[in-house]
């Protein structure tokens, strides 16, 4: 998520100071055109002519459309995505306060793993649902005996973090992944 981010915003920075150096150099050679000038960057003749003679069903004209759809659909379909948020807010009291994802996470894994009988725990929160609620999701290695235990201690971790009050779930798996 956080590479995504930058990666937009590199793109973006890149994309607004090339528009920014086209613009200032249409700018300049308008003015030149406007003063009975020779053009400064861009002989006016050589593209005029390569624009006039080019059909639009050529090869070249054809792979630079399928080129910018094909990057326009990439920018667009990474920003309509919904992405794990790197805050959660929680309820408590007036104004808004959040934790971090990871933080919420670390802290259930070490809650649940603390529990008699758990040898490993994989916590996941996702959300936030359009409540804005989100939930944790715990599997546990260590047989179905181990889920009220981890469920107890998990529940003491999430109150204590102001955290929702539904929405934990904890699956039990029998097999150790360590």
């Amino acid at each position: 998520m956080v590479a995504v981010r930058i990666v937009n915003r590199i793109a973006t920075l890149l994309l607004s100071l090339v528009l920014l150096a086209a613009g200032l150099v249409l700018v300049i050679e308008a003015a030149r055109v406007g003063f009975g000038r020779p053009p400064l960057v861009v002989e006016r003749n050589s593209w005029y002519t390569a624009l006039r003679d080019t059909q639009l069903n050529a090869t070249p004209v054809r792979i630079g459309v399928a080129a910018a759809t094909a990057l326009g659909l990439l920018i667009v379909l990474s920003q309509v995505r919904r992405w794990r948020p790197r805050r959660l807010d929680v309820p408590l009291g007036p104004g808004r306060w959040s934790v971090s994802r990871r933080s919420v996470e670390r802290r259930l894994a070490r809650a649940v793993t603390g529990t008699p009988g758990v040898r490993h725990t994989d916590v996941r929160v996702v959300g936030p649902s359009r409540a804005g609620e989100w939930r944790p999701r715990i599997r546990v290695a260590g047989g179905p005996a181990t889920a009220a235990g981890a469920q107890a201690a998990a529940r003491r971790e999430l109150d204590r973090l102001g955290a929702p009050p539904d929405g934990l779930r904890i699956d039990t798996d029998r097999g150790s992944r360590r």
